[in-house]
């Protein structure tokens, strides 16, 4: 009995303390505050501009100091992008060999794409086992 009369007590007092039950007047909406705003105010105005123009000259120094390095950045950019593209491509024409031995891709249902080859490959020979029977990892 004592195992049920707690937990009920407990919940009633819960209840009857929350907010809900203890508020009885209309709820009421919160007044909107009046917005702030620099016109009007000459020293606004002016501290705005002023943090204006500071801010401009700042961003026009900046880009003064960098555009030598964004310069030579990007030329270096260029030429080791068209060489890893490069590498890679002959990667992989390397891997896939001849493309006419592929069947066009195909689109799955679920977004996949896949390549099949017209005719299999031959079986990959199993690597020799380590003379004490293991596998080397």
């Amino acid at each position: 009995m004592k195992q049920i009369l707690k937990p009920t007590l407990l919940a009633g007092l819960v209840a009857l303390s929350s907010p809900g039950l203890a508020e009885t007047g209309q709820p009421q909406s919160p007044q909107p505050s009046p917005p702030l705003s620099p016109e009007g105010d000459p020293k606004l105005e002016d501290g705005a501009e002023m943090m204006s123009r500071g801010l401009q000259m700042l961003l026009d120094g900046l880009a003064q100091e960098m555009s030598p390095m964004r310069d030579g950045l990007a030329e270096g950019m260029a030429e080791n992008w068209a060489r890893q593209l490069h590498e890679g491509w002959q990667d992989l024409m390397a891997e896939m060999g001849d493309l006419s031995a592929y069947h066009p891709p195909e689109v799955l249902p679920n977004g996949d794409i896949i390549l099949r080859r017209k005719l299999p490959q031959p079986p990959v020979p199993p690597e020799a086992a380590t003379p004490d029977g293991g596998t080397d990892l």
